[in-house]
C-alpha cells in the first residue's frame, strides 16, 4: 500500500530508477534517472539488459486508457501522488530509509523493473514523469 513521505530525508528520492522510453534509435537502451525530481541532471542512457543497483518506482493512470496506460487505475491501486501530472500517480517499491542507497536497491534490469510494475497492475514511469517528480515522496512511512 502506498504511503506518503513523512520525512524530508527519504533516500528513495536520491536512488536511481529505470524510466520507460528508449533513449537510442535501436530500442536497446532506456534512461536511468533519479527517483525524485531529477530535472534531467545526472540521468544516464543505459543498455536495458544491464543489471544495475537500482530502486523501483512505478506509475499508473487515474483513468486508463491513457497514453502509457496501466492495467489498474490509481484508485484501484490505492495510490496518490502529491506532485506531477494530475492524470498520473507514482509509487515506490520499498519503505523509507535514510541510507543512500536505500536497502531496496538491488541489481535489476529494465525487464525486472517492468515485470515488477506490471505485477502490481502498474507500469514503469516515463522519463518525463520522473523529471516531473511523479513518484517523489512516495514509499516512506
Amino acid at each position: 500500500m502506498h504511503s506518503v513521505n513523512q520525512s524530508p530525508d527519504c533516500a528513495l528520492d536520491k536512488a536511481r530508477v529505470w524510466a520507460r522510453g528508449d533513449c537510442d534509435a535501436n530500442g536497446t537502451k532506456a534512461w536511468v534517472s533519479f527517483g525524485g525530481e531529477s530535472n534531467g541532471q545526472g540521468d544516464v542512457c543505459m543498455d536495458k539488459d544491464r543489471r544495475v543497483g537500482i530502486s523501483v518506482r512505478c506509475c499508473a493512470d487515474r483513468d486508463p486508457p491513457a497514453r502509457a496506460s496501466s492495467a489498474k487505475t490509481c484508485a484501484q491501486l490505492g495510490w496518490q501522488s502529491p506532485r506531477g501530472e494530475p492524470a498520473v500517480c507514482g509509487h515506490s517499491l520499498a519503505g523509507c530509509s535514510n541510507q543512500n542507497p536505500p536497502p531496496a536497491t538491488e541489481m535489476r534490469s529494465f525487464a525486472d523493473t517492468k515485470q515488477y510494475c506490471e505485477d502490481q497492475g502498474a507500469r514503469v514511469c516515463t522519463f518525463d514523469e520522473l523529471v516531473a517528480g511523479e513518484s517523489t515522496d512516495t514509499g516512506c512511512a
